[in-house]
């Protein structure tokens, strides 16, 4: 992977792209097979990924002239840019055109997709079919583009990235902090767990945050503390809340996001990546982290243990104050979403509850269901939190005391309870 080797992870990718220079690099060995070489490239995702980062290496590992297009006129100056730098690079071939965050080169919805811009492109492209140019172009979204534009015959190649893996993660991390004066204690794995999802932005974002607040705090290396602060910081919008809260609002907090974190961890131990009950968040003053499993997305199990864990904060002050939790409002919403994602689009429901009906009688079906199904999935949590209550409290307790703590801790809260 020589040409991309100064960027972290994504070797997939990597793979992909390697193919695809020696392709262009190397046509004749591949004329001989009998066979075309692919024509232009579409990488497209999430902001903050590396598209673009991928882009430029992959263009300036290509022998040809270069040229690069990205949004920075007015839209009627721009359709002339446009016309400008593609007819140079028709007319200095071996050419490669990267067309750098193609989505934003006009303002269109999805109802609007024919704009100047977008034809412009696509007439230059169709244009450059039998010529020696080739296209490159990066996107975050490509829901309110032409699907003409998008389709495989001018775009031979399209590449979806997402955001890094685990493993991916505990690379990107290591590479930022190679640099920096970090703790020879700091935990990578810990780290990339905490920031679980993030866009290789987010990540450079979290180290450097961590970075300021060592440094603020007169520090000379960074420590596993200053990492989880920035993780909150800017994950979170969490900035350090140096407020009292009152003993109530401190115990109920801690017991509600204990109440989630246990019974995670009792359906799916090492899930928590961090529970912090650091700065007020809502009416709850808290937040728990949770890594959903791999197999999440393809076990209905999975999904259902989820809404256990969403309904444990409520339960766990019901079971530790015999009151109703106030603060519990964002959590029923998002049990109620996906308890209806089971009846619509699942098949969870049984099918006699879910016959056709029409007008008002089938969302009463539907609501009829849902409250039933929240009502014994919030049992089951009590249960769960009501026979584990020791543990519980424990960690109620260390919440209390240390107001964040992460996985290893949560490890060791949990076994020295069993044991």
């Amino acid at each position: 992977m020589k040409h991309f080797e100064n960027i972290i992870g994504y070797e997939h990718v990597k793979y992909e792209l390697e193919k695809l220079i020696d392709c262009i690099n190397n046509q004749d060995k591949y004329e001989k097979l009998g066979v075309k070489i692919p024509k232009n490239l579409f990488l497209y995702g999430p902001a903050g990924v590396g598209k673009t980062l991928f882009a430029k290496a992959f263009i300036n590992s290509l022998n040809r002239n270069k040229y690069i297009l990205r949004k920075n006129k007015p839209d009627g100056e721009f359709v002339n840019e446009i016309n400008k730098v593609i007819t140079e690079a028709m007319s200095n071939t071996p050419s490669v055109v990267l067309l750098d965050d193609l989505d934003k080169f006009c303002n269109n919805d999805e109802n609007h997709r024919n704009s100047d811009e977008f034809i412009s492109i696509q007439s230059f492209i169709d244009e450059c079919k039998d010529k020696d140019v080739y296209f490159v172009a990066t996107a975050n979204s490509i829901r309110d583009m032409p699907t003409s534009l998008l389709r495989p015959g001018r775009f031979s190649t399209r590449i979806e990235f997402e955001n890094p893996t685990l493993n991916d993660a505990k690379l990107i991390i290591e590479h930022y902090l190679s640099d920096k004066c970090v703790d020879k204690n700091v935990d990578y794995e810990e780290i990339a767990r905490i920031l679980d999802g993030g866009t290789c932005a987010l990540l450079e974002d979290v180290i450097n945050e961590a970075g300021l607040i060592a440094g603020f705090n007169n520090k000379d290396i960074i420590k596993m503390d200053d990492i989880i602060k920035a993780s909150l910081r800017v994950i979170y919008d969490a900035p350090e809340n140096f407020a009292d809260k009152t003993k109530l609002q401190l115990e109920t907090a801690a017991y509600h996001e204990a109440g989630h974190a246990l019974v995670a961890e009792l359906l799916d131990p090492g899930s928590v990546n961090l529970v912090s009950i650091a700065n007020y968040f809502g009416k709850n003053g808290g937040l728990t982290s949770q890594t959903n499993d791999e197999n999440y997305w393809c076990d209905i199990n999975k999904m259902q243990d989820r809404i256990l864990v969403l309904l444990a904060g409520k339960a766990a002050i019901e079971v530790i104050y015999n009151k109703n939790d106030v603060g519990c409002y964002s959590d029923l919403g998002r049990a109620r979403r996906l308890l209806s994602r089971f009846y619509e689009d699942y098949g969870i429901a049984d099918f006699r509850e879910t016959r056709r009906e029409s007008g008002p009688k089938a969302l009463d079906y539907k609501d009829e269901w849902v409250v039933t199904q929240m009502n014994e999935y919030y049992v089951k949590a009590k249960e769960l939190i009501a026979n584990n209550k020791d543990k519980l409290i424990k960690l109620a307790n260390y919440l209390i005391s240390n107001k964040t703590i992460v996985r290893n801790d949560i490890k060791q809260i949990l076994k020295e309870e069993a044991n």
